[in-house]
């Protein structure tokens, strides 16, 4: 059962099942005489299901761990026990077994009243919480311990006012906020009008990313830095000629190409440091996507938010502008312009259930509005987190790639250096408007330079697109985030004109 059901749909399937497979472990337990050994009995099962794919088998672990927090002895068993079989069968808790694992203890501790029995889950959680902490500090290795060691002598050095007192922690925002405000002006000017703090706690962050700006740097570079220089908005030579040159930058955005953790790190913004490859980031959106993104301020939290994006248990919903009519290989198909007669394969409402890199994917959209027979705008709520969902769930299954996506419309087929993208090669142009053509009917004709011209061609290709992030909602675990980010200012020329 636990195979099939992973062959199908991966961890979430796992989840699903999560009180059938507790059920049926019992029975197995005491079938075989080995009750009170119910977690090695279970690692050994999900072990036999996938054949010993371990791959596998660490995520059906995963998403029972994660799926049984109201059954926390049983969590701590099966936790417990894949750390005693870990060498001896070659594989490893990861950062998602120890942030679910730290979730359902945390939680067990708040709502137990038995004696002995809180202050026992809340020790399991931090004996938990170590271990991840050791496990990303080893991941992270000497880059990690050397910003670290650099930040904190910065913010030991300069004492300033926003360091020590920008989202201090407050919950109810209540001295914290006119500082946040001057500090976010300052942000605002730096990153553009489009940057915004939408909710701020002492454990989390949701920021209004503008599109353009890279969440985090994979790799830390000269020009991923921000320098006291950029930060007054004196921009030496080379952050000029990064403005002008491959960034894509408007030319009145001062610095050069720093990331959301940077950016955030540089004001004094305290980030938890579970994620090896960057601090805070517990999910991502695409450089050219903008909107809402959350950043965990401290590992507790960090933990906590992994556990709640695992389960599925964070409500997303994006904003998308693309094409009227789906695209069509035949330039000289033409197809009625009214909203009410669309191709029969888009609805004005509809779930998308497309695999993604071979893995499941699901997706719901709505039409919001129509811009005559040239564009629709959309909402676009996703149920899974696949790396380019929105993107490929538009152009592959809507026949309708987002406007100025770099990759998925091949109207951008070549991206902004220059070379040819993997995707859309041999396509014909999909980035369509369309024209009368004889018989009232309508043709292909791009729109792309057309929305280039009204943004006034400052945009360059793949740091800016038609998709934002509108609202983020998590109520999970005690989280209790609710936010809306308007659309960019750059679309508005576009959606005016339309």
């Amino acid at each position: 059962m636990m195979g099939k059901t992973y062959e199908e749909k991966e961890t979430d399937g796992i989840i699903q099942i999560a009180k059938i497979l507790n059920q049926k472990l019992m029975c197995r337990a005491s079938d075989l005489g080995r009750e009170g050994d119910e977690g090695m009995v279970f690692i050994e099962s999900a072990l036999d299901a996938v054949d010993y794919n371990k791959g596998k088998a660490a995520g059906i672990i995963n998403g029972f761990i994660a799926s049984s927090h109201h059954y926390p002895d049983l969590v701590w068993d099966v936790y417990s026990a894949w750390e005693d079989c870990a060498n001896d069968h070659g594989f490893y808790p990861d950062l998602v077994t120890f942030c679910c694992t730290y979730t359902s203890m945390i939680s067990a501790s708040s709502t137990t009243d038995r004696d002995g029995v809180g202050a026992y889950y809340r020790e399991c959680a931090l004996q938990v919480l170590n271990k991840a902490e050791r496990h990303s500090k080893k991941l992270a290795g000497s880059r990690r311990r050397k910003l670290l060691v650099a930040l904190s002598r910065r913010r030991n050095k300069e004492h300033s006012e926003q360091s020590n007192v920008l989202f201090s922690g407050d919950k109810n925002h209540s001295e914290s906020g006119d500082v946040a405000k001057k500090n976010l002006e300052s942000m605002k000017e730096m990153y553009g009008e489009d940057f915004d703090v939408l909710f701020e706690n002492e454990d989390y962050i949701v920021v209004s990313k503008p599109s353009g700006m890279v969440c985090y740097h994979g790799r830390k570079t000269t020009d991923g830095k921000i320098r006291k220089k950029n930060r007054k908005g004196k921009n030496n030579k080379k952050a000029n000629k990064s403005q002008q040159g491959d960034s894509g930058e408007p030319e009145n955005t001062p610095g050069v190409d720093i990331s959301l953790e940077d950016a955030l790190l540089d004001i004094g913004v305290p980030l938890s440091t579970l994620n090896p490859d960057a601090m805070g980031i517990v999910h991502r959106i695409d450089r050219g996507t903008s909107g809402c993104i959350v950043l965990a301020k401290n590992n507790r939290a960090h933990a906590v938010l992994v556990t709640s994006f695992f389960t599925r248990n964070v409500k997303k919903s994006y904003t998308a502008m693309v094409p009227f009519h789906r695209a069509s290989s035949n330039e000289n198909n033409c197809v009625d312009g009214s909203l009410d007669e669309l191709d029969l394969e888009l609805q004005k409402s509809g779930v998308i259930s497309k695999n993604i890199g071979g893995r499941p994917a699901l997706s719901k959209f709505r039409i919001v509005k129509s811009y005559g027979t040239k564009a629709l705008q959309l909402k676009v709520e996703t149920r899974t987190g696949r790396k380019h969902q929105v993107r490929v769930h538009c152009a592959e299954s809507l026949g309708r790639p987002i406007f100025l996506d770099p990759i998925y419309s091949s109207s951008h087929s070549t991206n902004v250096n220059g070379s040819k993208n993997s995707v859309g090669k041999k396509e014909e142009p999909i980035q369509q408007n369309y024209e009368e053509c004889e018989g009232g009917k309508h043709t292909h004709v791009d729109i792309t330079k057309e929305i280039d011209q009204m943004i006034g061609g400052q945009y360059a290709v793949g740091h800016r697109f038609f998709l934002h992030a509108s609202t983020l909602a998590i109520d999970d675990f005690g989280i209790n985030i609710d936010v809306t980010s308007d659309i960019p200012h750059w679309w508005k020329p576009v959606l005016s004109n339309l």
